[in-house]
């Protein structure tokens, strides 16, 4: 049977005190195989532990967001979606 491809989230243990750095470096470790909703700024550190990016926050507030059809509008004219140069391209999955 396969393993399961599971993937961290960035913000419950950064949020929480724990620096991106040693979470990034622990999910490598333990086998996960991509992190969730990271900022930006720290995309080449995630890759730069072979991890792919799984989710990006695309606006501002997940209450607030696409699950809500009159946001629709707002959250599509403020949004972009990854190219293929883009850092969510880039990763390599183990």
């Amino acid at each position: 049977m396969p393993a399961i491809k599971q993937s961290v989230c960035f913000n419950p243990f950064t949020g929480r005190g724990l620096s991106p750095q040693v979470l990034v470096a622990a999910a490598a470790r333990i086998g996960y195989q991509s992190v969730e909703m990271a900022p930006q700024e720290h995309w080449p550190l995630i890759q730069d532990h072979g991890l792919a990016i799984a989710i990006v926050a695309g606006h501002a507030s997940l209450p607030d967001g696409l699950n809500k059809p009159e946001n629709h509008d707002r959250i599509s004219k403020t949004s972009s979606s990854p190219t293929a140069t883009s850092p969510l391209n880039t990763a390599s999955p183990r």
